[in-house]
């Protein structure tokens, strides 16, 4: 499935690579849109500022541009002030008709960066999507039918198992998917079984009161699974 490896690849850095000679203020701003954790990106009003703050400062570039032209026309005209007054009449409408374009450019680009912000959330939600969907295999208590029905779906999705290990690994202010980490650990699912890695990583699920990792971790005391047996705090 298509969509699933391009949402993996965008959570693991995939970006559009910059067309040159864009500017590296308009570089940042869409850059920064796609900053993976969500506070961190700018809301559209601050986009819309920034984007009018690059093209006041271009404006401002062809202006003196222009202006140091006109001084150079003024010094070489003589008396020539026909061609002096069709010049500046000429740089000023050049000058406008550029604004114009601006602030459609604005629009545009605006609506693009919006689109930007809502691609990146349209990712992290996918892949919350197949975090839920194999938690949901874990309803079943024989371990062999589970660590199946998981690989069964991770090849059918057509997703590296090392892919998804690296994004949880990576995204671990997150309880669920420390918690699935922990299982994957429990289970051996693409490793070798790591049992105390396991009773740790539910630990670090409870601690952020995840229900799933609080009673993996009342088994594991329970059981004597990564630590040792605990009847107080097992289950």
């Amino acid at each position: 499935m298509n969509y699933v490896i391009l949402v993996m690849q965008i959570l693991q850095g995939l970006r559009e690579t910059p067309i040159p000679n864009t500017s590296k203020d308009y570089i940042k701003i869409y850059s920064d849109c796609w900053n993976i954790e969500p506070a961190n990106r700018p809301t559209i009003n601050k986009i819309v500022d920034e984007l009018k703050a690059i093209i006041i400062k271009e404006n401002i570039i062809i202006k003196d541009f222009h202006i140091y032209d006109n001084n150079k026309d003024i010094q070489s005209s003589n008396n020539n002030q026909p061609n002096l007054d069709a010049k500046i009449s000429e740089n000023s409408y050049s000058f406008h008709e550029s604004s114009f374009q601006d602030i459609d450019f604005t629009m545009t680009e605006s609506k693009e960066i919006e689109s930007l912000v809502s691609s990146n959330n349209q990712s992290k939600n996918g892949f919350d999507v197949m975090v839920n969907d194999i938690i949901n295999f874990l309803e079943n208590s024989d371990n062999n039918i589970v660590k199946q029905e998981i690989l069964n779906y991770l090849n059918n999705n057509d997703i590296p198992f090392q892919d998804i290990h690296d994004l949880l690994l990576d995204n671990q202010n997150n309880s669920d998917y420390i918690f699935l980490l922990g299982k994957f650990n429990h289970l051996g699912i693409g490793a070798d079984i790591n049992k105390k890695q396991a009773f740790e990583l539910y630990q670090k699920a409870a601690d952020l009161e995840n229900a799933k990792g609080i009673n993996s971790l009342g088994l594991c005391y329970g059981n004597g699974i990564g630590t040792d047996i605990n009847k107080e705090k097992g289950i």
